[in-house]
């Protein structure tokens, strides 16, 4: 990582974007706390990640090949986005956590972010595939992949401890991350083959 500068910011940018891959469970959390998931609520959750999964891929797909960097910039915006909507009406005292408006919403801001993070997922793959060449690229996911360990022990350390204060504040601050996220990846090189 010390030898490469280009590579050195794509794991830096893909730190940032940590926002789409840990917010949801917070969501799920958020939920709870408000009296709108449950258990019996989990269902909800469960479709609306499969559903995400399932055309996420494809759109997020064609996308990337284009430019698997402005795929990484929309997916972080996006992500920081609905974080901050869901934080703001959630807050609002007209708010019903427990009605069936209040848990659509939650389920609606998860299935968004879990999309976005398949399009997180889909860019930064492809990202690191074209930046690298022949057996650079099989360097490049390990070096990445062991570097992310690190920062997730980190971010995750930092988001809990928030959480613990209230998960409004540990939202807030992955949805700031995303929003660095967006400006360091706007500085990448595109990679992507035209």
């Amino acid at each position: 990582m010390r030898g490469d500068r280009d590579f050195r910011r794509f794991v830096g940018v893909r730190s940032l974007l940590l926002v789409s891959s840990l917010a949801p469970p917070f969501v799920v959390a958020l939920s709870i706390a408000s009296g709108a998931g449950g258990l019996s609520g989990l269902g909800g959750f469960i479709l609306a990640s499969g559903v995400a999964a399932l055309i996420g891929g494809r759109i997020f797909g064609r996308w990337a090949d284009r430019s698997s960097r402005n795929v990484m910039t929309f997916g972080a915006a996006a992500a920081s986005a609905i974080i901050v909507a869901l934080v703001v009406l959630v807050a609002l005292p007209v708010f019903a956590g427990a009605s069936l408006a209040g848990n659509l919403v939650f389920v609606a801001a998860y299935f968004l972010l879990t999309l976005t993070h398949t399009g997180v997922r889909v860019g930064r793959k492809t990202y690191v595939i074209d930046m690298a060449e022949g057996d650079q690229r099989t360097t490049y996911v390990a070096v990445s992949n062991t570097a992310m360990g690190f920062v997730l022990l980190i971010v995750g350390a930092i988001s809990a401890l928030l959480a613990t204060l209230a998960l409004q504040w540990a939202l807030l601050f992955l949805a700031a991350m995303g929003a660095v996220g967006v400006v360091a990846s706007r500085r990448l090189p595109d990679v992507s083959r035209r």
